[in-house]
């Protein structure tokens, strides 16, 4: 599945801008609808996802390797799963865990682009 390819390209340029706080990189992948809930419970739309993380906010990402990737293709959409090994510091301290994630992507004339999603810890 050629798609498969690209949209994990896009997971991992994700990763790379949050290790980064790249906000241009992230605005690029992102939609410009996009819609978030994080491990928390909170809701987060483009500007607040770029806010949170490439901004000058507490939150700073270490790394995150994505495994467990499926990807299932609709017409001009798609749903990724993955599991996600996080390492951040907040102001609740350093976490080093694994999360599992939903990501919808877009298909749009310029590729792929990352609409919304959710994730949740994992019990250790």
């Amino acid at each position: 599945m050629a798609a498969r390819a690209a949209i994990e390209a896009v997971l991992n340029a994700k990763a790379a801008a949050l290790v980064a706080r790249s906000h241009a990189d992230m605005a690029a992948l992102l939609d410009d609808t996009f819609a978030y809930v994080n491990a928390s419970g909170h809701r987060v739309d483009r500007d607040g996802y770029l806010a949170a993380f490439t901004g000058d906010g507490p939150l700073r990402f270490i790394s995150q390797e994505i495994s467990d990737l499926e990807v299932r293709e609709f017409d001009g959409f798609a749903i990724a799963t993955m599991t996600l090994h996080d390492v951040f510091h907040a102001p609740s301290g350093h976490f080093d865990g694994r999360m599992r994630s939903l990501a919808v992507l877009r298909h749009t004339p310029q590729g792929w682009r990352w609409s919304g999603g959710q994730t949740m810890r994992l019990p250790p």
